[in-house]
């Protein structure tokens, strides 16, 4: 991806975050973006079908890097040493859903919630998999399939009742709530 197309696909998300903080996503309208991020259609439909297309890519895009193999030192926190360990994920994924708890907590209020829960149940399972199959919440008897579809929904609804709530305890406390819930 050039610098120009970056530049335009972070217009477009930062105009999203402002515009979603301001008014309910149902009401939100492409021509919205296209004013905030002031680019025109033809540059909006070459990277995105939709404003839900837009929010799909937005959600991935805000959680990627933690889900790479390799995460970068950033100014809050850093877990570029930490090998990858599902927990430690859980932990810096939750550290970035604090970072942008009000943004979240937005997108969770209106009706892009669904589009938000589904990218990220998606991008979750996989982290949810390896928590599994490395027996940290293996339950014997239990066909691997469901255990994962469980606990990555359980996983998923409990970081969002967290944001809901006020994340009112720290990221590490609301990881460990979820290991406990399924000890």
């Amino acid at each position: 991806m050039d610098k120009r197309e970056e530049r335009t696909l972070e217009s477009v998300y930062n105009s999203l975050s402002k515009l979603i903080k301001a008014k309910d996503y149902e009401s939100l309208k492409v021509e919205d973006i296209l004013k905030e991020a002031n680019i025109s259609r033809s540059t909006f439909y070459a990277h995105f079908k939709s404003k839900d297309d837009v929010l799909s890519s937005f959600c991935d895009q805000l959680f990627a890097h933690v889900f790479s193999f390799s995460p970068k030192k950033e100014n809050s926190h850093d877990f570029s040493h930490t090998d990858y360990v599902p927990r430690q994920v859980m932990i810096h994924l939750a550290i970035h859903i604090y970072e942008d708890k009000d943004l979240i907590g937005a997108i969770l209020k209106s009706s892009g919630r669904s589009i938000f829960t589904s990218r990220f149940s998606n991008l979750s399972a996989s982290l949810i998999e390896k928590v599994v199959y490395s027996h940290e919440l293996y339950k014997e008897e239990v066909p691997i399939k469901l255990q994962c579809l469980q606990l990555t929904d359980s996983f998923v609804s409990i970081l969002c009742h967290w944001v809901e709530m006020g994340t009112i305890v720290s990221p590490e406390t609301i990881i460990d709530y979820f290991y406990r819930l399924h000890i």
